[in-house]
């Protein structure tokens, strides 16, 4: 099962208190992301709909499949997850590792990661288990999108398996003085976005009543796709070849 298994394996929660940040080993984390990470679940770690929290800063829509960000200052939570610094829910992660994968068919319909795992070897692309796993229970992964084209984690896209050349950071990550402040106190509001990166709800604290109207007024920006107590876990990376199409799976394994 190769990267699948080194993530399966990595780690087994012991109890719904229990967390960890699994990183591949071509990851670089900003000196902030203990702190985020420590704040994201305190604030929403109680709230079933949580699958996880990432520290990679949010580009991919799988429905249809382009390149888009959501620029908004507070945490958002979003259907699809992101690998590159992933922080699971506890209960959801134990509940994940319980399925058959042998046996199960991961297909999501639309979305452009069900293409990229029918082509790829069964092992290789455990991520969209994943994917599937959040689709049957109606599940988001938080992002947070810095100012300033930062994020949280980087990938050094090195030359290798996945790409034909040294392509440095895809983007430098948040320094320790570029925190804000907003961050240490994460609303109790979550908007919870589609597959499409279209606003379908929020996540509320028990008692709180959710909005009648969902609006969508956050900007979205067309991203070029060249330029431009927590337990830390290293899982090994073993990325695919880069894909002759308009855009490719190199963002989840």
């Amino acid at each position: 099962w190769g990267l699948a298994h080194a993530w399966y394996s990595c780690w087994y929660p012991k109890s719904d208190a229990e967390h960890a940040i699994i990183l591949e080993d071509d990851i670089t984390v900003s000196p902030v992301f203990y702190r985020f990470t420590k704040n994201m679940w305190n604030a929403y770690g109680d709230r079933e709909e949580i699958a996880g929290v990432t520290l990679q800063r949010q580009r991919l829509v799988p429905s249809p499949g382009k390149y888009r960000t959501l620029q908004q200052q507070d945490p958002f939570a979003y259907k699809l997850l992101g690998t590159w610094g992933f922080s699971p829910s506890p209960r959801h992660w134990r509940k994940f590792l319980e399925l058959d994968f042998n046996k199960l068919n991961p297909h999501v319909p639309g979305l452009i990661t069900s293409k990229w795992f029918a082509r790829q070897r069964r092992g290789k692309m455990w991520s969209q288990f994943w994917i599937w796993y959040c689709e049957k229970h109606t599940l988001y992964n938080i992002y947070l999108t810095p100012p300033n084209r930062k994020a949280l984690a980087t990938n050094w896209r090195e030359a290798g398996v996945h790409f034909g050349k040294n392509k440095g950071p895809d983007f430098q990550v948040v320094e320790t003085h570029e925190w804000l402040p907003a961050w240490d106190h994460p609303p109790a509001k979550l908007d919870l976005y589609s597959w499409s990166l279209k606003k379908e709800g929020e996540s509320l604290p028990p008692g709180m009543q959710e909005s009648n109207e969902i609006e969508d007024s956050q900007a979205i920006e067309e991203v070029e796709r060249e330029p431009e107590p927590v337990d830390v876990i290293e899982a090994e990376s073993d990325s695919e070849p880069e894909a002759d199409v308009a855009i490719n799976d190199d963002e989840l394994d």
